[in-house]
């Protein structure tokens, strides 16, 4: 792959920059590289097929939508050469405490996670880029579905619930439904796809970085890393205590009420715990509905305080 990056780089403004694989914690990247220019500034580049089919959908998105206040940070160039394209971004120059993560098309070498009061400050913008990007036309997806196309949120939430049901007991099923039920109140915009903490940095404001997962779908869909519940453990990556407030700050800027906003939470963490358990179901853990059961009941019962 290192071979093709100077072919890529001719006749563009990186040209002259010198080219060094990305190597962190003894990991070596396959797609990602390291640019340094004449003056010394750095660049990272991804190198991806023009056929990979999360960038043919997040790549126009990006250049379509709205983006109030910067909250995603776009790539600084997008290059093509002989069906690839280089992504390139700014290096991002703050202290960490969060690891890379392979996979990632910006390394988080030194980026930092916004405090408890920034986080409620990102949600809050979140909710205003997804007011913006609701009139999109794109029809919705989602990439637990292949990106299969739907006409509205209510047929993508039943899509995927059907999908889900086949990895349920049986008497769970009508209970779930209901809790998940609020997430066909939610609204069609475009969705970073990926919050979790390893891709929010803050700088002047905090941003949104690493858009390979850009899509149309439903709002409520960009909470996959939340666990107010307390089911994933301690994982640096997921919203755990901050959770609430986080959600709070995002409905208040929809103008939800309190039980309309507790419905909200409960779909949504309904529907991360549908997808851990269909994941662990898929790779044959035979214990899973040991796992799952209680969580279940647990947020069947949060429901009903709605």
């Amino acid at each position: 792959m290192i071979n093709r990056v100077p072919s890529l780089l001719r006749s563009t403004r990186y040209e002259n920059c010198r080219v060094e694989r990305l190597v962190k914690e003894g990991y070596e990247y396959p797609d990602l590289f390291v640019l340094t220019n004449p003056e010394g500034q750095r660049f990272y580049l991804k190198i991806a097929d023009q056929e990979n089919p999360t960038l043919n959908v997040s790549l126009p998105l990006l250049e379509k939508m709205k983006n109030p206040n910067s909250l995603i940070q776009k790539y600084r160039d997008i290059l093509k050469f002989e069906g690839l394209y280089g992504l390139i971004t700014e290096e991002i120059t703050l202290e960490s405490s969060v690891p890379i993560t392979s996979g990632s098309s910006v390394p988080r070498e030194r980026s930092i996670v916004p405090d408890q009061t920034n986080m409620k400050t990102l949600f809050r913008r979140l909710a205003g880029f997804h007011k913006e990007n609701m009139n999109l036309e794109e029809k919705i997806t989602s990439n637990y579905l292949d990106y299969e196309p739907f006409n509205s949120v209510s047929e993508l939430v039943d899509a995927e619930f059907r999908m889900h049901k086949t990895s349920l007991p049986e008497r769970f099923v009508p209970g779930i439904a209901s809790v998940v039920e609020p997430l066909k109140k939610g609204f069609k915009t475009v969705i970073h796809g990926n919050i979790h903490k390893g891709n929010m940095i803050q700088g002047e404001f905090p941003q949104l970085i690493d858009t390979e997962t850009l899509h149309m779908s439903c709002n409520l869909y960009d909470f996959e890393y939340f666990d107010l519940s307390g089911f994933y453990g301690n994982s640096q990556l997921y919203f755990h205590r901050e959770a609430r407030e986080c959600y709070d700050a995002y409905f208040e800027e929809l103008n939800y009420g309190e039980s309309e906003t507790l419905a909200a939470v409960c779909a949504i963490e309904m529907l991360n715990l549908l997808r851990e358990i269909t994941f662990r179901t898929w790779q044959g853990e035979l214990t899973v509905r040991n796992w799952a059961e209680p969580k279940l009941d647990s947020l069947i019962e949060m429901s009903k305080q709605v």
